[in-house]
């Protein structure tokens, strides 16, 4: 496989990669419901939001429906000043 080939495989699909969301909790604000559906759905995507608006759970619901989806894993590698933040998070579930 080529360079651009490789390059070319990891653009995102016009209509998506994803599967059709699997659990989203009423917990979430609606933004937020919005954005990890469109990420699940994607299959592939990243949410640059500021600071404060609920990335960390919108992640961890996005791994849930991946293992619901799956039935396999979800590893979540974050730097270890959010690693608390991330383990209290999911204390919602």
């Amino acid at each position: 496989m080529t360079y651009p080939e490789f390059l070319a495989s990891k653009a995102q699909l016009k209509n998506g990669s994803g599967f059709k969301p699997v659990w989203i909790p009423d917990f979430l604000f609606d933004f937020q419901a919005f954005l990890t559906e469109w990420a699940i759905r994607q299959g592939r995507a990243a949410l640059y939001e500021e600071c404060g608006t609920g990335k960390t759970i919108q992640e961890l619901v996005w791994a849930e429906n991946v293992v619901r989806h799956t039935n396999g894993n979800v590893l979540i590698m974050t730097p270890l000043a959010v690693a608390s933040q991330t383990a209290r998070e999911a204390q919602k579930f």
